[in-house]
């Protein structure tokens, strides 16, 4: 209860989840939202258990990479399409 409180709390715009399957965050999701008078948006990835508990449901192709199915969320939400992601990274200075 915690955890949905904290969300519910603290009145984001949006709140995305990455767990397809995981009924926890989806049950999370639907805590903190509940008769809100100002609800954020809801996206997740879609599954059968838990896409009641969003607005958006992202469908996900089944041996999708996680990072396809993240940035599927990210074009929902209307950012720019990049199908070659690249990684990079700088390490600290010594």
């Amino acid at each position: 209860f915690k955890f949905a409180g904290d969300i519910r709390r603290r009145n984001f715009d949006i709140i995305i989840s990455l767990q397809e399957k995981s009924n926890f965050y989806a049950w999370a999701t639907h805590y903190a939202t509940l008769l809100k008078r100002t609800r954020p948006t809801t996206v997740g990835l879609d599954h059968p258990r838990t896409r009641a508990h969003y607005d958006h449901n992202v469908p996900v192709l089944e041996e999708r990479h996680e990072v396809y199915k993240y940035l599927d969320i990210a074009a929902l939400l209307g950012c720019p399409e990049e199908r070659n992601p690249v990684l990079e990274l700088t390490p600290p200075p010594a």
